[in-house]
């Protein structure tokens, strides 16, 4: 009997597939598509290692897309709204208020050149010149390397006329002499309101038809309401 069976396994290995088929499988060979992992494909099913796994393609929550993000907007983070308003104020001669802009302004940005050089503009045409010069120096002190515009710029005028003027130019526009006031000056009498409205009334003409300049204007004007 094992000599049957050995001959017989022999028979089937040596045996051609067309053989095999004709005997074993009726006279056909298996089609594409016939075998059972074939048609479990054909009909969209996968096997466990094709299956996705849940923990790696979860994917995520539908508001967390980019485009409902809210993104905080930084493009008018630095805006400095009183160095806008300070600016507006000098160009309407409203010193006093484009200088109390210009403080807060520089509350924000310490060490802006610009607006140490227009708050010393500022004092210069209402007669502040211990503060010009001390905004000047440190508009130099910052960076500002423009010193033709220091010797000439209308604004400034009052300062250059100071006794303080050379020595404060001879030291790079960094250092002054302190400012003394006067103990024998006399205040000023104010004058009468109908007095001093008459008194704008004519230096704004004189302004409009050209006969003096804006920083002229400036000066008489703070002049008159002191």
């Amino acid at each position: 009997m094992f000599m049957i069976g050995l001959l017989e396994g022999l028979g089937l290995l040596m045996m051609s597939d067309n053989e095999f088929n004709r005997r074993y499988n009726g006279g056909t060979a298996p089609q594409e598509g016939q075998f059972p992992w074939q048609r479990q494909q054909q009909q969209g099913r996968q096997f466990p290692w094709q299956q996705p796994n849940p923990a790696r393609t979860q994917s995520a929550p539908q508001n967390r897309t980019w485009k409902n993000v809210e993104v905080p907007d930084y493009s008018n983070s630095r805006r400095n709204i009183f160095k806008e308003s300070a600016l507006r104020k000098y160009k309407e001669f409203d010193l006093d208020g484009a200088i109390e802009d210009f403080q807060k302004s520089l509350q924000q940005e310490p060490r802006d050149i610009a607006t140490h050089f227009n708050i010393a503009c500022a004092y210069s045409l209402t007669e502040q010149g211990e503060k010009a010069y001390t905004h000047l120096s440190k508009a130099v002190e910052a960076g500002f390397t423009d010193f033709e515009k220091i010797n000439a710029h209308d604004d400034l005028a009052y300062v250059r006329i100071q006794p303080q003027w050379d020595a404060f130019k001879d030291s790079g526009y960094r250092r002054f002499e302190p400012f003394k006031k006067d103990p024998f000056e006399t205040p000023k009498p104010e004058p009468q309101n109908d007095l001093l409205l008459d008194q704008l009334n004519k230096l704004n003409e004189l302004r409009q038809k050209g006969l003096i300049s804006d920083a002229e204007y400036a000066l008489e004007k703070r002049r008159l309401n002191e």
